[in-house]
């Protein structure tokens, strides 16, 4: 089952993730179910890979504060306008 969101919708995830907002499995479900879009499931497996390349220092945290900082680069590239190089 594939699933679309969109851009977005992806940024403020991440937000709401690293913010302790997100719901009980919604960023579980985030980086399990691929998404339609190429894209968009690109991203997601970048996520992935940040949470895997920077593991957190304790086990009560989702990430260090590098994949912190990596994964608020991500959604701050999301919302930028398309074409903007920054």
């Amino acid at each position: 089952m594939a699933k679309e969101m969109t851009k977005e919708e992806i940024a403020n995830l991440i937000d709401r993730h690293l913010d302790g907002l997100d719901g009980t499995y919604e960023w579980d479900d985030f980086e399990s179910i691929p998404f339609k879009d190429p894209e968009l499931d690109a991203i997601r497996r970048e996520c992935l890979e940040i949470e895997r390349k920077y593991p957190p220092a304790n086990q009560y945290a989702s990430f260090s504060h590098a994949g912190v900082s990596e994964l608020r680069r991500v959604a701050a590239e999301l919302r930028q306008p398309k074409g903007d190089a920054g």
